[in-house]
Order: C-alpha cells, then sequence, then structure tokens
C-alpha cells in the first residue's frame, strides 16, 4: 500500500489499512461499526476519534489516499472471488 501512497505518513497508512479491514468485517461505513471492527487493544472511543481525525485531515484527500486503497481492496476481493479463497 506504500507504494500507492508515496507522500501519505506512515500512521495515516496504517489507518487507511485498519479502515480497509474493518469495512471488510463490518461491512458498514458507520464509525462506530468501523470502530468496533477495527483490530486494536483500545477502547471504542479512541477507536472512534482515530477514524474522525482521519476523515477530518484536510491532507487527506479521495484522489491521493482513498481511491488507491479503495483500487487494492477491490483487485484482492477480485482476486479471491475468481480462486473462491
Amino acid at each position: 500500500m506504500t507504494a500507492q501512497l508515496p507522500n501519505a505518513l506512515a500512521s495515516q497508512i496504517e489507518t487507511l489499512a485498519l479502515l480497509v479491514v474493518a469495512s471488510s468485517q463490518s461491512v458498514s461505513a458507520q464509525i462506530g461499526k468501523l470502530a468496533r471492527a477495527m483490530p486494536l487493544d483500545t477502547t471504542q472511543a479512541a477507536k472512534e476519534q482515530r477514524i474522525r481525525r482521519l476523515l477530518d485531515n484536510e491532507r487527506i484527500t479521495q484522489e491521493e489516499h482513498y481511491q488507491p486503497v479503495a483500487k487494492l481492496a477491490l483487485h484482492g476481493a477480485e482476486r479471491a472471488a475468481e480462486c473462491n479463497c
């Protein structure tokens, strides 16, 4: 994922990756449900705050950050469907 996001900080990439995992587990876009699905050993409130900080960060853009991550996730899901994994 770092190759697709050369300008992102490591902490931003980690949070984006956690959100990809959480969205695949929760099948929801609600912050509370995403936070519950994040594989972190911290409080629900801390996970929700982490998501909100990422979403409120003006340096994180759809074109530079969200689209590359979404494309990677969809590509992985497509490959998994093809091999019935």
